[in-house]
């Protein structure tokens, strides 16, 4: 006669049905998005300036005052129990209480929930901003294609900044920029840049909310490829606590544009930028405006060779020590899973309708240039 626990497991084949309704919410959520796509307007006016405000202040409230990063602690906790179900799973088998096609419907109908959970509730809180109208309307940017003379005037500017900029920062002993007073109170004081973007953006302003979190594992960030992560289950903007110092500014306020709301990459880069610049502290400052020369300088490089060599010379010997160090630190940590990881975000970007993937990080430049036209 069966104990009541073997029948139970015994019953297990039928459980996997009451997970089909978590499954469901990624076709509805795939669809939400490619409605949202073609109502761009209805997207801004409705979620992005109204419901989703309402929601990172929800998440401001419930995680940042918290000095951990909470999406850090959730994540090793996902991973934690997939390794228990795997293990679970695996013994089972071994003990005869389920049948391999058991556990494989049991497990993929399982991953396709929790799939599901969290694409679905990904979209609502915070995913949604993708299909939102281009920051060149809401910013009044006139972003049309660039000339070649736009982007050297452009290249000019920003090596001029940089050039100016770096020989008001610390450094270290090798010459390498160094932070005011470290990574952390860098964390602290990164939103001082973002009060003052707000009074000059109105559909920035009174939407910055919460605080950036350094995450423990940084070393596995490291290895794995981002610098920085933001977590719409949680709100919080995590970053990467072993970053060059020199990028460690820039990649805090992408992170943080994300938090208001700007999902496109290029948008997040381009406001973390002017976040950056507007900050009333000159080491990010400097870190801004060296990101910006970064995107400027692989855009001439297109272009141009030798309007980009001529850029390049023209950098400080300290721009290029701390580009220098940048690069050692990704050599450093260049691994296969740098590349999965890099492919994973391309994936992510174009199902959210980005059809150029990580390539879209490149047009902040056409950003750029269109701020720059409406200065000059």
């Amino acid at each position: 006669m069966l104990r009541v626990r073997d029948a139970r497991e015994l019953d297990r084949p039928l459980r996997w049905r009451r997970r089909l309704p978590f499954v469901a919410l990624l076709p509805l959520a795939a669809l939400l998005q490619g409605i949202a796509s073609k109502a761009p307007e209805i997207v801004e006016s409705v979620y992005s300036r109204s419901v989703y405000p309402a929601i990172a202040r929800s998440m401001a409230l419930l995680t940042g005052w918290l000095p951990f990063s909470v999406a850090e602690l959730l994540a090793v906790s996902l991973v934690a129990w997939i390794a228990w179900s795997v293990a679970r799973a695996a013994r089972h088998l071994v003990q005869g209480r389920r049948s391999v096609r058991n556990v494989l419907l049991h497990g993929g109908v399982g991953v396709l929930a929790v799939v599901g959970c969290l694409y679905g509730l990904g979209i609502f809180l915070w995913a949604l901003n993708h299909q939102r109208l281009p920051l060149a309307v809401s910013a009044g940017l006139d972003v049309s294609p660039g000339s070649a003379e736009e982007l050297r005037s452009l290249t000019r500017q920003l090596v001029a900044q940089a050039n100016t900029l770096r020989e008001q920062v610390e450094e270290d002993r090798d010459g390498v920029m160094l932070l005011a007073h470290g990574r952390a109170d860098a964390l602290r004081r990164a939103r001082l840049g973002f009060d003052r973007i707000g009074r000059e953006y109105a559909f920035l302003n009174g939407r910055h909310v919460g605080r950036p979190k350094g995450v423990l594992l940084s070393w596995v960030m490291s290895w794995i490829g981002p610098s920085g992560i933001y977590s719409p289950y949680t709100g919080e903007p995590n970053v990467n606590m072993h970053l060059p110092q020199s990028e460690f500014p820039s990649t805090v306020c992408h992170e943080m544009a994300h938090q208001l709301g700007l999902a496109r990459e290029d948008e997040a880069n381009f406001v973390g930028y002017l976040a950056a610049r507007a900050h009333p502290d000159v080491d990010f400052q400097y870190a801004g405006t060296l990101e910006a020369l970064s995107y400027s300088l692989r855009a001439l490089a297109g272009i141009d060779r030798d309007s980009y060599r001529a850029a390049l010379d023209s950098c400080s010997a300290g721009v290029k020590r701390d580009w220098a160090a940048e690069r050692a630190h990704a050599q450093r940590h260049r691994t296969q899973w740098t590349k999965v990881s890099r492919r994973i975000n391309d994936a992510y970007l174009k199902s959210q309708g980005t059809t150029d993937g990580v390539r879209s990080y490149g047009r902040m430049v056409d950003l750029l240039i269109g701020e720059q036209r409406g200065i000059i």
